[in-house]
């Protein structure tokens, strides 16, 4: 195959599943949600799944709907000490499979990466990072494997953005290494299609969960983006949420809505004055081994709320110590939390 087009292919796909890692959509999560009372710390560990992904759109303006179906693996693996390989093998569904290892530290710093395309024979041909440069692809696979790999080098608190995607650059490099320029997507003399993509889109955690049996944190998206220049206008609307797990670091749950409407205060030559996409997103990553149970979770969010760990005075010192070991050997608070509310009992005693 032609290295140009595999190359093409190659950032097509990776930017449609970097697209369906932050999906888009009127969705709640629907399942308990623990409060979160200190700070957190997430880093990447060892891990091996499946990965299975779906992304419906629907254009008004095309009088389209197209769906798309992803499959893959996903696994992290020690290089050493000091970094970690994480891969992913995936397919779109009728097309040719890719592969991308991504060297990181376990804070996700970035440091190197290899790809590959599936060949004819089903062996793996490497795509040349010098080809990529040549291509003009090298700015948009810097920015999609930053925003694979989140940046966990800091800790997290309720309503921090712990995912961030620099949305409006990545779409707007894709189009330049097509040949496309901003000019291309000048609607009408006051609208142009970029504008209505927001420079940064991202989620905030929220809480801790249990889904599937993983213990995970919550991370919500509700962004409204509004552009005005008369008499074209348009409302970029993106609800939905991601689960993050909490031993691999990994995302691995997600239900998503886009929603772009576009007036263009004119009638185009074409006869339309109205642009509607729709875009449904969803992301699920399997994993073998399970670390906690939705009741625990049920259990330990109504303990939490009523503060009667630290505050019960039903219970002796004992019993609250005994209850919050055994909150903490079922994995649904971390080290961090377990050691705070342990000191504050005994600060108490």
């Amino acid at each position: 195959m032609d290295w140009k087009i595999s190359i093409t292919k190659f950032t097509f796909f990776f930017t449609s599943l970097f697209l369906l890692s932050f999906g888009v959509g009127a969705l709640n999560y629907p399942g308990p949600i623990e409060e979160i009372s200190i700070p957190i710390k997430l880093q990447y560990n060892p891990f091996e799944g499946s990965a299975s992904g779906q992304n419906i759109i629907e254009v008004e303006m095309l009088g389209s709907t197209e769906t798309e179906t992803t499959k893959g693996t996903v696994s992290i693996k020690k290089n050493n000490n000091r970094t970690l390989i994480v891969q992913y093998i995936f397919q779109i569904e009728g097309e040719q499979s890719y592969k991308l290892d991504i060297y990181t530290s376990p804070e996700g710093k970035v440091t190197n990466y290899l790809a590959w395309s599936e060949n004819y024979n089903g062996g793996w041909d490497i795509i040349k990072k010098n080809d990529i440069v040549k291509s003009g692809y090298k700015k948009i696979m810097d920015l999609i494997l930053n925003s694979i790999i989140f940046d966990y080098s800091s800790p997290f608190k309720k309503g921090d953005m712990i995912i961030e995607y620099p949305l409006r650059d990545i779409l707007g490099l894709w189009f330049n290494a097509e040949g496309t320029s901003r000019s291309d997507f000048q609607v009408t003399d006051n609208f142009n299609f970029l504008d209505a993509i927001p420079k940064v889109v991202g989620a905030k955690l929220i809480g801790k969960t249990c889904f599937n049996g993983r213990s995970a944190y919550v991370a919500e998206y509700n962004i409204n983006h509004e552009y005005e220049n008369y008499p074209s206008k348009s409302i970029f609307t993106m609800k939905g949420y991601q689960l993050i797990d909490i031993t691999s670091g990994l995302y691995f749950h997600g239900r998503f809505k886009l929603n772009i409407v576009a007036d263009f205060g004119v009638i185009l030559d074409s006869g339309l004055n109205n642009f509607d996409m729709k875009d449904h997103e969803k992301y699920d990553l399997n994993f073998k081994d399970k670390n906690c149970e939705i009741e625990n979770i049920n259990s330990n969010k109504s303990t939490l709320d009523n503060n009667s760990i630290t505050k019960n005075n039903d219970d002796s010192f004992e019993e609250r110590l005994i209850k919050l070991k055994s909150i903490f050997d079922k994995d649904l608070i971390t080290k961090e939390e377990y050691d705070q509310k342990r000191k504050e009992i005994l600060d108490e005693m």
